[in-house]
């Protein structure tokens, strides 16, 4: 009897859904619509009348600054040292339009430009040009270029973890 009444209030809310006909977006977050599935417009905060029956369905994201950890690579330099980079980068969007429909998963378009920036960095500069202090300059300005397609301003990179490490190859015989 319960699961027929859960199931009974899940139809009414879905039948409520299909008449919704309004989008209320709050001050840290972005909004498009979608029109029968295609860009209609960008929505800024604050309240808007939308068409009911799924014909507009808006997509929020969170605009505010956020903090991501990329996870740490082992690369090699230049001048073939092994070493193991960790990255975070403090970023916010300023095009909602490219961070929701044109990047497609923005946490997944976020993670591989900055990782392949930080990876191509790595690999044309030598170990001891990766140590200097011009360095996080150069990542940043190929990290915030990497992003700025995808409508991702970067606020900071900060890098975590910088050493070298020693690479084994285990092979195992069958």
């Amino acid at each position: 009897m319960l699961d027929t009444a859960n199931r009974l209030i899940e139809l009414v809310l879905q039948l409520l859904g299909l008449f919704r006909c309004f989008q209320v977006v709050d001050e840290d977050e972005g909004a498009v619509v979608l029109r029968l599935g295609r860009y209609y417009r960008t929505l800024t905060p604050g309240f808007w009348w939308i068409l009911p029956f799924y014909i507009d369905r808006a997509r929020v994201k969170r605009v505010l600054e956020d903090t991501t950890d990329l996870v740490s690579q082992n690369l090699t330099t230049a001048d073939d040292r092994p070493v193991s980079i960790s990255v975070a980068i403090r970023h916010r969007i300023v095009d909602t339009r490219k961070a929701l429909i044109e990047a497609g998963d923005f946490e997944q378009c976020l993670r591989d430009s900055s990782i392949g920036a930080v990876g191509e960095l790595v690999s044309e500069l030598t170990y001891d040009e990766l140590r200097a202090i011009t360095t996080r300059r150069k990542l940043k300005n190929q990290v915030a270029k990497n992003l700025e397609r995808w409508g991702i301003v970067l606020e900071d990179i900060q890098i975590s973890e910088f050493t070298r490490c020693r690479v084994y190859h285990i092979k195992q015989g069958t």
